[in-house]
């Protein structure tokens, strides 16, 4: 059942607009739907990153609509700082895959709320500059199970027992 949208006039709202109608939501259900006449408009105002939607009512009336613009790169499928952070601070010691289930485990879902996979964490690391493992490279910080072994002279299952 349509309402009186003044009832919701500082309340948080869902606008849906298509080249036809103008409808506004409210916790899921249709408040209000309208067909806007032929002269509305909108801009977009760069200093405060909102476009603006001036909508012209039959009957005289006027209705602007204020919606914050996106940035460069932003939208609902961007992975979390969380889920970034763990990746800066696992990538240079565990593999993607070790990444990817870790992510799993914590209930940190990848950008379309999917879960992690190798690839999927292979990719955000690329594109965020996160530089991977590197089983090669040696800083003397840490050893391999065999290079433990070696250097103290017992065997890989005594190593594993630790």
């Amino acid at each position: 059942m349509l309402q009186r949208p003044h009832r919701f006039a500082r309340a948080e709202v869902e606008i849906r607009l298509t080249a036809r109608t103008v409808e506004i939501f409210h916790k899921g259900e249709r408040i209000a739907a309208h067909q806007p006449m032929s002269g509305s408009h909108k801009h977009v105002d760069e200093a405060t990153r909102e476009v603006i939607l001036t909508i012209h009512w039959g009957g005289g009336q006027h209705s602007r609509l204020r919606v914050r613009k996106p940035k460069t790169g932003e939208h609902g499928c961007r992975t979390s700082e969380e889920a970034l952070a763990v990746m800066r601070a696992m990538a240079t010691r565990w593999s993607d895959q070790d990444i990817a289930a870790s992510l799993n485990r914590m209930g940190m879902p990848a950008g379309q709320g999917k879960t992690w996979t190798a690839h999927r964490v292979s990719s955000v690391r690329r594109v965020n500059g996160i530089h991977a493992y590197c089983s090669a490279e040696k800083d003397g910080k840490w050893l391999t199970m065999s290079e433990a072994a070696a250097k103290l002279g017992v065997s890989h299952h005594r190593i594993r027992r630790l």
